[in-house]
């Protein structure tokens, strides 16, 4: 389903990331770890297709992510591609169903019903309408999944999900979103460098310096 040859990327004349070959199937769960500058969040940009890699091809389902070296299109991308930020990003002045709606105006949709029932499936039914300051961080992050997931992607992102949990809440953000991406059948990719929560997913790839991946 995902599949990447020879990515690279730089920052200046520092090589950031360099990732020969990466193969993922449809619903698979993969988590990128490794310390930090080791081009975790890069390769998540680059996958969310907002940063152009300096060389290299990534294909989602057969489609090439960057043709000719551009970007796809906002709705596009936002048809095939949840991303879940580490700053979650909620707009304040919206409320919970109006922030996920929003996501869905991005892709070219616009379905009321189904950001309830994504909201609904993710426990906040009751706070629909409950503006992002008077939810707590949880709740927040429960929010940003729904965004991320209410356009039924094929390839759903989180950078540092779990950085600022204690454990039994890091344990339980991983957990929702492998059940999330579960019940979307969406491929996960997650990255972290939280020992925690490794164990949760099927896969771990390990960057190193300069980004050099294994595993």
């Amino acid at each position: 389903m995902l599949e990447l040859r020879e990515l690279a990327h730089d920052y200046g004349p520092r090589r950031v990331l360099d990732l020969p070959r990466l193969e993922l199937a449809r619903e698979a769960s993969c988590a990128i770890s490794g310390p930090s500058g080791s081009g975790k969040s890069t390769l998540l940009a680059i996958l969310a297709g907002i940063l152009v890699p300096k060389a290299g091809r990534v294909q989602l389902d057969g489609e090439d992510l960057y043709p000719g070296g551009q970007p796809r299109p906002d709705r596009w991308r936002g048809a095939r591609i949840g991303l879940v930020p580490q700053r979650l990003h909620l707009i304040a002045s919206l409320d919970a169903l109006a922030n996920v709606r929003l996501a869905q105006q991005l892709a070219g949709r616009d379905s009321p019903q189904e950001a309830r029932d994504v909201l609904d499936e993710l426990g906040l039914g009751s706070r629909l309408h409950a503006l992002p300051e008077a939810l707590s961080l949880g709740e927040q992050q429960r929010v940003a999944v729904a965004r991320a997931v209410v356009n039924r992607p094929r390839l759903l992102l989180a950078d540092e999900p779990t950085s600022s949990l204690d454990d039994d809440n890091a344990r339980a953000a991983a957990d929702l979103l492998l059940d999330t991406a579960r019940l979307h059948g969406a491929t996960l990719i997650v990255a972290t460098h939280d020992a925690r929560v490794l164990d949760r997913f099927a896969r771990v790839v390990r960057l190193g310096p300069g980004g050099a991946g294994r595993g």
